[in-house]
């Protein structure tokens, strides 16, 4: 239950900062705010356990591709 209720119904919304330092002029822009469907909250104890649990058992689960882990990032490096 605490799985769905942290998953279900999030939403985000994306900011830009653009500075322009010859003008000393700053420009933001900011979308609106939408539901994910997908994903975890990030900076969140609980979003980097459920996040480590899918990511641990990625490369039991490819068996004809090679995949390299490292950190937050995975890479396709093709056939064994």
């Amino acid at each position: 239950m605490l799985f769905k209720t942290y998953l279900r119904n999030r939403t985000q919304f994306v900011e830009i900062s653009q500075t322009d330092f010859r003008n000393h002029t700053q420009r933001i822009y900011q979308f609106s705010l939408r539901v994910t469907a997908h994903g975890v909250l990030q900076s969140s104890v609980l979003g980097l356990l459920l996040f480590l649990v899918h990511m641990n058992d990625l490369p039991l689960n490819t068996q004809e591709e090679k995949l390299v882990l490292y950190a937050d990032d995975t890479k396709y490096v093709g056939h064994w």
